[in-house]
């Protein structure tokens, strides 16, 4: 007696359940992915770091400073949690030889004080106000709209395919004695 061989399975089949419980897996470790990938990455600690980063790149002539162990002034404007991540970063590192001081801001005469300024949106309308006072007076300012660049913004952080950029505001930056390095204005976005 003879006998038949095996009747082979269907390749059709074994890919109809092979696909599904790929497809699934693959989703599930993606997801799972993208969601520890959210908890690391924090918006406040990376534009922290820019601002901080933005300092060490920025030399600001020496007549700006009270004395020559005056720090290097980071004001905040309308965001506490920024102020408290940037004072965590620099509370051991210096730029330029000098230490660093961050404060959060208020008012124009603080304002007026700090050397780099980061207005977060909900305080571009004080910006606004500020703007006329803070004209000849060397601050170089870091801000997050189009308006902001407008309104003459020196720095504007944007976010471009899921990744924080920011652009160069190339009629302020040449405007008041403050020198932006060559390496800053090469890392720059192109187009104002």
């Amino acid at each position: 007696m003879s006998r038949s061989p095996p009747r082979p399975t269907p390749l059709g089949f074994r890919a109809r359940l092979l696909v599904p419980a790929v497809v699934i897996f693959g989703v599930l470790a993606f997801a799972g992915r993208e969601a520890d990938a959210a908890q690391r990455f924090d918006p406040v600690k990376v534009k922290a770091a820019f601002i901080f980063n933005f300092a060490r790149y920025i030399e600001w002539p020496p007549a700006r400073f009270a004395a020559a162990e005056s720090p290097l002034m980071i004001g905040v404007v309308a965001d506490a949690r920024v102020a408290d991540e940037l004072r965590a970063i620099v509370q051991t590192r210096q730029v330029h030889g000098r230490s660093i001081f961050v404060t959060e801001v208020e008012t124009l005469d603080e304002a007026q004080l700090t050397h780099l300024l980061y207005v977060a949106p909900a305080g571009e309308r004080r910006f606004a106000e500020f703007l006329p006072g803070l004209r000849t007076s060397q601050v170089v300012t870091v801000g997050e709209s189009a308006e902001f660049h407008e309104r003459g913004g020196a720095l504007v952080l944007y976010v471009d395919h899921d990744r924080l950029r920011f652009r160069v505001n190339a009629d302020v930056h040449r405007s008041d004695g403050v020198k932006f390095s060559s390496q800053l204005l090469k890392l720059a976005s192109s187009g104002d």
